[in-house]
């Protein structure tokens, strides 16, 4: 799978792969009150990291990290505290997925949520993912790249028979 390298660039924002640099990590580690509910015990998934920094200071504000799941990517995301509310977690998403896609990465997106994240379900509703399931602990979205989205209108067929191309994987 191929997943972009290069720097990621949208209105505010710029993304680049990152390692666990040391101001990743203190960034992280400085919030860790704030993303404790939504990590869990397991902690952030393993995959590429996406640094987001603001374009205009060059602050480092967050990470996005992509994972792949066979011909799918699962999309992940995080941002410190004082960077929230204000769209950087849905400009940042919406611009990776956009890149995962345009390098023939994925053939969907995947983000799945906690459902007591109201901040994170509306970032994956306003970056495009569709809610395709859920129960009373967490929510799955998924996205397909536009071109396909646009065939699939195109050609009559309702999006729900598409969106259940998604199959949980197993932990085996």
């Amino acid at each position: 799978m191929s997943l972009p390298l290069g720097p990621i660039e949208s209105t505010r924002l710029v993304m680049t792969a990152a390692d666990a640099s040391d101001a990743l990590v203190a960034l992280r580690e400085a919030n860790a009150d704030h993303l404790a509910p939504w990590l869990g015990a397991a902690g952030l998934p393993r995959g590429t990291t996406y640094a987001i920094r603001t374009r205009a200071s060059e602050t480092l504000v967050g990470a996005v990290i992509v994972t792949p799941l066979g011909s799918a990517v699962e999309v992940s995301y995080w941002l410190a505290r004082e960077y929230t509310g204000v769209g950087f977690a849905r400009e940042a998403v919406s611009a990776v997925v956009d890149a995962v896609f345009a390098a023939g990465g994925a053939s969907f997106a995947v983000i799945r949520c906690d459902v007591r994240n109201i901040r994170g379900s509306a970032t994956a509703a306003a970056s495009g993912f569709v809610r395709v399931a859920g129960d009373n602990v967490r929510e799955t979205w998924t996205r397909l790249p536009k071109a396909t989205e646009s065939a699939v209108r195109r050609s009559g067929r309702s999006r729900p028979g598409i969106r259940l191309i998604y199959v949980e994987p197993t932990n085996s």
